[in-house]
């Protein structure tokens, strides 16, 4: 067992399962990190061998993991947030809808510009172009 205190205890076979793919690293790579506990064993654990740069979690203005952002930021990790429109549920919130008519914007621009202006690297997803490219125009100025 792992001892973390964040969640208590993580197995060893969760943990092995979620490090295998790093174990022979030992150049700089990108590692998805889901949970702050696996991402302080995998530092304790291969500090020599592996140097993370990024670590990719779930983040909107429902779910902000600040210490793991807190975490990163203190070790030069970069944050990257994905769902920033929280699987279409942030597009119906009345206080989104309410910032997007104040500012003239859509629902979608204002979770993105509201992770960029945190700080996190967001990615939306979309496959339809005039989607993406209302996904680009988040400056408000």
């Amino acid at each position: 067992m792992f001892i973390c205190p964040l969640c208590g205890n993580c197995s060893e076979e969760y943990f092995s399962s979620k490090c295998a793919r790093v174990r022979s690293l030992e150049q700089r790579k990108n590692i998805s990190i889901y949970q702050l506990c696996f991402l302080l064993n995998v530092l304790s654990r291969f500090l020599l061998k592996v140097y993370l740069y990024l670590s990719k979690v779930e983040y909107h203005p429902f779910q902000r993991p600040q210490e793991l952002v807190d975490y990163c930021r203190s070790r030069d990790i970069v944050f990257e947030g994905y769902c920033p429109l929280a699987k279409g549920e942030a597009l119906t919130h009345p206080s989104i809808i309410q910032l997007a008519k104040k500012y003239g914007r859509t629902p979608a621009q204002i979770c993105i510009r509201w992770s960029i202006q945190n700080g996190i690297v967001t990615i939306p997803k979309s496959t339809k172009a005039e989607r993406i490219q209302e996904n680009c125009r988040v400056r408000f100025d």
